[in-house]
């Protein structure tokens, strides 16, 4: 079977896959963001050249920690175990600062995003694992994916329709200005599609809490254009890796696709933002 049909079939997988954990509900969207997290970080320390440290399993087990925290609704004692890597980080870095950087990086990079991700099917903080199936919206965190996966698909349209100024050609020679704001732009369109006839009518089912995404289309649309922007820095920010550790794939456990990170290196990026959005705006 030839990479592009392997690279076909791998990814029509992977977002059945992805969508249906997210179709499971609260304990589906855990095994998601736990499966992410053992294998970005395994792929971070490897790419940060300590692929043997102890530092991934120390960060792994961090970041397993504050899911289940978290998962149950616990969300101030989901902060100490980051605190506690962070101190510790601050005391490492006098003899050993790569090790360091490496270890809180991974708390930002992975463990902030994937917890942060965990909230957003709900529009009340206050709802714990206890109560959460009658509030639990799978349409949120389902619409991240769609705005990163929509981002990348029309970067890539009108890159090839347009493109002529590299965007970043050091990093990513493939992207193009054209491609990304054109992305940018019909990400935002996407966003608002989606808003208007896939959120709004169910937003009565969770009307409780901050959830203006829900009724907003400005908010939609903001959110669609800033998932886009945040979702091409977390692309090229994972490329950066790559061609300091001169690899071409963060790793191989994706036919066709490569590894975790290469798959979801938008989506951790995007979660922040749209959380934000979602929230706070």
């Amino acid at each position: 079977m030839s990479n592009f049909w392997t690279r076909i079939i791998s990814g029509i997988g992977l977002i059945a896959a992805t969508i249906t954990l997210f179709y499971l509900g609260s304990w589906g969207l855990l095994v998601f963001s736990i499966l992410v997290a053992l294998g970005g970080n395994y792929e971070w320390f490897k790419l940060r050249k300590m692929r043997f440290n102890w530092g991934w399993q120390v960060s792994s087990l961090n970041t397993l920690i504050t899911l289940l925290l978290v998962h149950f609704g616990e969300y101030t004692f989901a902060i100490l175990p980051s605190a506690i890597i962070f101190i510790y980080s601050v005391y490492l870095a006098k003899n050993h600062h790569r090790s360091a950087i490496s270890l809180f990086g991974a708390q930002l990079y992975l463990t902030l995003p994937l917890s942060l991700l965990l909230t957003l099917p709900y529009c009340n903080l206050n709802f714990g694992i206890q109560n959460s199936d009658p509030f639990f919206n799978f349409l949120i965190p389902t619409t991240v994916m769609i705005l990163v996966w929509s981002s990348d698909s029309w970067a890539y349209v009108a890159g090839k329709l347009l493109g002529r100024n590299k965007l970043a050609p050091s990093i990513s020679p493939g992207k193009t200005w054209e491609g990304f704001i054109g992305g940018t732009l019909l990400t935002g369109a996407t966003a608002f599609l989606i808003q208007q006839y896939m959120l709004a009518p169910v937003g009565g089912f969770v009307s409780a809490g901050n959830c203006h995404l829900l009724h907003d289309p400005s908010k939609a649309i903001i959110a669609g254009i800033l998932v886009s922007v945040f979702g091409t820095l977390g692309d090229l920010f994972e490329s950066s890796l790559k061609r300091k550790s001169n690899v071409k794939d963060s790793g191989n456990v994706i036919p066709g696709h490569g590894g975790v990170l290469d798959r979801y290196d938008a989506f951790l990026f995007a979660i922040v933002v749209f959380t934000i959005v979602y929230r706070y705006l």
